[in-house]
Order: structure tokens, then C-alpha cells, then sequence
């Protein structure tokens, strides 16, 4: 009786050129695999086949895809006694799971009952057939040999544990000796004292690289308490005299409140560092109310001192000039001929007559305002460049009427691009709608109109941070009382 295994074999272009055969006999595979079993029983177990066969040792098998034996130390089985309808005549429920895991062609093992002893079958398949190995041993031979291994081992393992323990002892004390020292010197630096001395090592290892660590450390912390002590002075001067700009700047602003019997205005400015760059004026001449509102492209102290130059420009060139389009230009030719940074101004200018409600206003690449009656509009504009850009930009006036209970709402940008934690801007949508609602509300004022604004944009933002100044400006014509200033 033989098994044959075949294999075929191709040439580069996956041609089959030829079959390779191997012919094993049966008898030649059992006479393998006794030899097996007599060499382990008698090596390790001492035991002969026979005493195998009777339970005394350990020995292998071979079954078929159908559970049919192969190759058994008891030959009568071979071919003619089946695994798995063995394994149904017995009561042990572990042998039809062993069965199970053989016929499902997995590695593993399993304890169940043979011959009334109980041992391990160790089973796995063999590739590329559909036989299954497995191999027998009696649980008490290997209770046997892992008893001994184990008293062994743990005897070794006991033993090098002392002696490792005793080695690791009298070495860590001896390492970290300097490191105690090191740790009482870090200590003293924890505790500002950067002058105190580390220890001196011997030796040039890593305790001695981490010596020089803490000594560059120590000479490095002392250099920068020093730095941060300067720097910490000129910062509180600077944070004085940035104060004190404020102050200035906010005191050449004109009063937040204008109340007569025919105007009542409104301005507020909220910086968005300590000194801003925005700004808004407003006077009265001839029966005439001149005003202004105007955002710095830029940012500090420069855009600070050019909002200050600009303010003063529009007081000395409105004082005798009635024209919102020759302020405007004169302030833009000042600016052009004097500056040489990289800053400009968006200027709004307007010119409103008192007694005859007539409005005239320019602009200069400003956001333009909201005439707000029973409804809120743009005012139209005429596109421009920011004051200080080019000194021969042509600026035109437009005019419109404000009638009693009108307000001309003026505005920078820090308004409408106001950002929120999501950066998110506020934009012109939710300024008309916050308009529109104090409309139906009734009762406008430029106060209210203001102060809703603000909460408004406040609730918007959250917790952000202002990302650049915020100023508003509301003037609302009252009932037509002719009183001249």
C-alpha cells in the first residue's frame, strides 16, 4: 500500500512542462514513525513499544480527512478502525471536541481519557494532504519530568536572585552616591540660590555629563533671572507710558455726549491694544455740525500718532472750510507730502446744516454709514483710496436730508469684521438686523442704538479676543429747533 504526491512544475511563461511524483509506502511511513516512538520512550521515558502500547509511554499517529488511521503503533488499526466513530463509543465528551478540532484541520491539543489514563493528544494537519498528525502522551509522564525541571529551575532562579539582588544593591548604592549630593545642590537651585557648589566627580560618566548639565543649567538660569529682571522693568515702563498715551489719546477725543435741542450725539472708542488707531471728532460752527470718523491701517504707537495728526488736520482744515471733499483733500496732500511709513486712513467727513437739514459728506475708502428712519440704508459713496495714499486723489461730495428723528449711524470696520472664537466675522448682515430690530422697538436714540450695538457684537464675540478697534458714531437730528452756535 503507497500514497502518491504530486506537484507540477512550469517554465517563465507559465507553461506546465512536467509533473514531479513522490511514491511513500505506507508500510516504510509506519516503520518511520515506531522509530520515532521507540527512541523518545527510550531516550526520555525508558520505556520499550510494548510498554508503550500499554500505556506506559508516548507514541504518534496518523488518521485520514475521514478519520480513517494512516499509521498506529497498533497495526490491526491500520485502515481498518476509524478515529472519529471511536470517539462516539465513549462517554467523555473532550474526545468528539478533539475530533471536532481534527476534522476542522487546527493545532492544538486536548485531555481526554485513552485506555483508562488520561493524556494529552497533541494534533496538527499536514500541509498540502489531508492527513491529520497527532501525538500521545500520558499526562503523568509529564507531571513527572516538569516536577523535577521545576524544582530545578526554581532552585536556579532562586539563587540567581539573591546573588543578582546583592550585586544590584552594592552597585546602585555605589552609582547613586554622587547623585545624592547632585539632588541636594539641585535643591538650593530650586530654592534660588544659583550660586551654590556641585560636587566634584571623578569619574566621567553619565552622573558626570549630568553634573555639567546642571551646572550649565545653574550658570543659565541666573543669566536669565537677570534678562527677565530687565526685561521685566522696561516692560512695566513701557506698560506705564502706553497707559499714559492712552490717556492722552482718549483725552483729545470730544466728549462721548452732544445733547442740544437739535442734534444729540453719541461716540464711543474701544481700543483694541492699549492705544488705538481709530478716531471720530465732532464740533459745531455757523450753525453747521462738522464731524468725522477714521481707522488707521495699522496698529500701536505709529497708528496712535498718525490717528493724533489726522484729528488735528480735520479741527485746523474744517475751521474755515465748509466743503467735506476740501477738508478731505487737504488732509490728503498734508499727509502725502509729510509721511513716510506705510500707513493710511480711512476717512469719513461730513458737513450737516443745522438749519436747513441738509447733509454734504465725503468719504475716503471709509465702511460707509446707515441713515436710519423708518428703515435703515447705506448712504451711497463714491470708491476712493484711504487718506495718505496718493497725493492727487480726486474726492467728491454727495448730499442727502436728514429729517427730525433721523440718525446717521458712522462706523469702523472693527465693527463689521469682528471676529468670534470660530473666526467668524459680524458682518453689515447682522448690523442692519440688529437696526432693524431697534426700529420696531421705537424709541431710538443714538445711546441705545450704541449700547444695543455693542452688546450685540460683545454676545457675537464671546470669549475671543478683539482683533482690532471698535468705534461707533450716532447723530440723530431732533425737532427743528434754529439754535445757532
Amino acid at each position: 500500500m503507497i500514497c502518491t504526491y504530486a506537484q507540477p512544475f512550469f517554465d517563465k511563461q507559465g507553461r506546465r512542462i512536467g509533473v514531479f511524483g513522490v511514491d511513500v509506502s505506507l508500510d516504510w511511513l509506519h516503520m518511520k514513525l515506531r522509530q520515532l516512538d521507540d527512541r523518545i520512550n527510550k531516550e526520555h521515558i525508558r520505556l520499550d513499544i510494548e510498554q508503550s502500547l500499554k500505556g506506559g509511554g508516548s507514541y504518534c499517529f496518523i488518521i485520514g480527512h475521514s478519520g480513517t488511521y494512516i499509521s498506529h503503533p497498533e497495526k490491526r488499526r491500520i485502515l481498518a478502525r476509524n478515529l472519529f466513530d471511536e470517539v462516539k463509543l465513549t462517554s467523555d465528551p473532550r474526545d468528539d471536541y478533539l475530533a471536532e478540532e481534527i476534522a476542522a484541520r487546527s493545532v492544538g491539543f486536548m485531555e481526554v481519557i485513552i485506555n483508562n489514563e488520561t493524556a494529552y493528544v497533541f494534533h496538527t494537519p499536514v500541509k498540502h494532504t489531508g492527513w491529520t498528525m497527532g501525538f500521545v502522551v500520558p499526562k503523568r509522564i509529564m507531571k513527572a519530568h516538569t516536577f523535577f525541571f521545576n524544582i530545578v529551575i526554581l532552585i536556579v532562579m532562586t539563587l540567581s536572585l539573591f546573588i543578582v539582588y546583592w550585586i544590584s544593591r552594592v552597585t546602585i548604592h555605589h552609582a547613586t552616591r554622587p547623585l545624592q549630593s547632585l539632588a541636594m545642590s539641585a535643591d538650593e537651585v530650586a530654592k534660588g540660590n544659583f550660586n551654590v557648589p556641585l560636587p566634584d566627580l571623578p569619574h566621567n560618566d553619565e552622573i558626570r555629563q549630568l553634573r555639567d548639565s546642571f551646572d550649565n543649567m545653574q550658570h543659565s538660569l541666573a543669566s536669565y533671572i537677570e534678562q527677565e529682571k530687565t526685561t521685566s522693568a522696561e516692560k512695566a515702563a513701557m506698560e506705564s507710558e502706553l497707559s499714559i498715551a492712552n490717556k492722552i489719546q482718549m483725552s483729545m477725543l470730544p466728549p462721548n455726549t452732544l445733547l442740544r435741542g437739535d442734534i444729540s450725539i453719541y461716540g464711543t472708542l474701544t481700543p483694541a491694544k492699549a492705544v488705538g488707531g481709530d478716531l471720530f471728532d465732532f464740533f459745531i460752527r455757523d450753525s453747521k455740525l462738522f464731524f468725522c470718523i477714521g481707522d488707521v491701517l495699522g496698529k500701536s504707537i505709529s497708528a496712535a500718532m498718525l490717528m493724533t495728526v489726522t484729528r488735528c488736520l480735520f479741527r485746523a482744515y474744517s475751521a474755515n472750510e465748509d466743503k467735506p471733499e476740501v477738508i478731505i483733500t487737504r488732509i490728503n496732500k498734508m499727509m502725502c507730502e509729510s509721511k513716510d511709513s506705510e500707513l493710511f486712513v480711512t476717512l469719513f467727513v461730513g458737513v450737516f446744516d443745522l438749519l436747513s437739514d441738509h447733509l454734504s459728506y465725503c468719504s475716503a475708502g471709509h465702511e460707509p454709514p446707515m441713515l436710519i428712519g423708518r428703515d435703515a440704508v447705506e448712504l451711497p459713496f463714491v470708491p476712493v483710496f484711504p487718506v495718505g495714499s496718493f497725493p492727487n486723489s480726486n474726492y467728491q461730495a454727495l448730499e442727502t436730508v436728514m429729517a427730525p428723528g433721523d440718525i446717521l449711524f458712522l462706523f469702523t470696520d472693527g465693527l463689521n469684521e469682528a471676529m468670534n472664537e470660530d473666526w467668524e466675522m459680524f458682518k453689515r448682515e447682522r448690523i442692519l438686523t440688529v437696526v432693524q430690530q431697534a426700529i420696531a422697538e421705537g424709541n431710538l436714540s443714538p445711546l441705545s442704538l450704541i449700547l444695543r450695538m455693542k452688546e450685540a457684537v460683545d454676545s457675537f464675540v464671546g470669549e475671543a479676543e478683539q482683533s482690532d478697534d471698535l468705534t461707533m458714531l450716532a447723530i440723530q437730528r431732533l425737532a427743528p429747533e434754529r439754535t445757532v452756535t
